[in-house]
């Protein structure tokens, strides 16, 4: 994701839409501006600011958890700003009592607000803001008032094609609900309007947000990467079933050898549906402190 957004800000500047990756390093050595990111925990918006601050384009990420939450996600605490007054302790008290949905939904869309008004009033200056969706309807605008390019980062399909996917989906089990806040929808599409680019993680996201009438010129897509500092392969995969590698992902009814599919059917004309729990199934347990940060620290040089 770095070398989009670095990718994005070139463009912006110079009006040229196509880099090769090969030439990346060359001209990140003469390329200098800074980033700021928005987001709700954690996602995938930590392992690109650890990115970013590799290159010294890191200005400061924002988020909803507190540090010591995010102290293993190697990035300097410096510029790590945290506004967990609200977010935190909602998720701390839905883990021990069951929050009726209404307050629960009430709660989650006051701390989008403020958040998002938090981060516009202690938004400092930056060429690339970049938040994650229904976070900058605020600061997405204020950041562009300081010269600044807004992502809008959307990790899904469009929210309106969401809601629609999902309520076809729950209507064929019998069930009819509301599945995301009408508030929530009007909130994310204002902000693709606002947003100078908006990055998605998939072709199949890109393509419902045309569906939906948003520009192709302003959309993005950034599959995601995985950190090989925390997953390695342990096994060649068979090509001829599925074999996830379900190692502290939870409990089976086995802890080792085959585990059918839920509804305990398998297809006998097309490729095996049973896979192989492989790994050691850890007992589930408390995080009573962070994880250790796996990646030494690094300070870039000063141009």
């Amino acid at each position: 994701m770095a070398f989009v957004v670095s990718i994005l800000h070139r463009s912006w500047c110079t009006g040229t839409q196509r880099y090769n990756r090969s030439s990346m390093a060359e001209q990140d050595a003469g390329c200098s501006f800074v980033v700021v990111q928005s987001v709700c925990g954690v996602f995938h918006h930590f392992d690109l600011a650890r990115e970013l601050e590799k290159r010294g384009y890191l200005r400061a990420i924002c988020s909803t958890f507190p540090w010591r939450r995010l102290a293993g996600e190697c990035v300097p605490r410096n510029l790590v700003h945290t506004f967990p007054w609200i977010h935190t302790p909602q998720m701390l008290l839905g883990r021990r009592w069951r929050i009726p949905a209404p307050i629960d939904r009430a709660i989650s869309w006051r701390a989008l607000l403020l958040f998002d008004s938090w981060v516009a009033r202690r938004l400092p200056p930056c060429d690339v803001f970049v938040a994650i969706s229904c976070t900058g309807l605020t600061s997405g605008p204020r950041a562009q008032s300081l010269g600044a390019k807004y992502v809008c980062d959307r990790g899904s399909s469009h929210i309106r094609f969401q809601n629609a996917i999902l309520a076809e989906e729950y209507s064929r089990w019998g069930f009819h609900q509301v599945i995301v806040d009408p508030h929530l929808i009007a909130r994310e599409e204002a902000e693709y309007e606002q947003a100078d680019a908006i990055t998605v993680p998939s072709e199949f996201s890109r393509r419902t947000f045309i569906e939906m009438g948003v520009a192709p010129e302003k959309l993005h897509k950034i599959p995601y990467g995985v950190r090989l500092d925390r997953f390695q392969r342990v096994a060649e995969l068979a090509k001829n079933r599925f074999e996830p590698e379900t190692s502290r992902l939870g409990r089976s009814k086995r802890s080792a050898g085959r585990a059918t599919s839920s509804s305990g059917s398998t297809d006998p004309k097309g490729p095996a549906t049973q896979g192989l729990a492989r790994g050691q199934l850890l007992p589930r347990r408390r995080r009573r402190s962070p994880l250790p940060c796996p990646c030494p620290p690094h300070r870039p040089s000063a141009p």
